[in-house]
């Protein structure tokens, strides 16, 4: 009976080791995950933030160059107006007009 009793307490000893690598295998993976998940969230990070500042470098001078194509048409329809020929009796013949017919 003492072998027999042995062996089982053996047995045991072995589950019970096995439990414990199981564990300490546990524990490190979770490590190992937790630290690339970490690696993969700050990669992430840096990547969106120079990405982002990228195109927000691109709108800024889109609109920019939007706006300065703006303001230059409407110089240049300004310059138009202030070249043209003025003929105030005919304005004021048509202002008449309106006004009193």
């Amino acid at each position: 009976m003492t072998n027999e009793a042995d062996i089982i307490r053996h047995l045991l000893e072995v589950e019970r080791e096995a439990s414990q690598m199981l564990l300490d295998a546990q524990k490190e993976a979770d490590g190992e995950i937790a630290r690339a998940h970490a690696e993969a969230e700050d990669k992430f990070h840096s990547e969106y933030v120079r990405i982002s500042a990228g195109i927000e470098d691109d709108e800024n001078a889109r609109k920019e160059k939007i706006a300065a194509g703006h303001r230059a048409d409407l110089d240049n329809y300004i310059k138009s107006l202030e070249s043209g020929a003025r003929d105030r009796s005919a304005f004021d013949s048509l202002f008449e007009s309106y006004l009193f017919s």
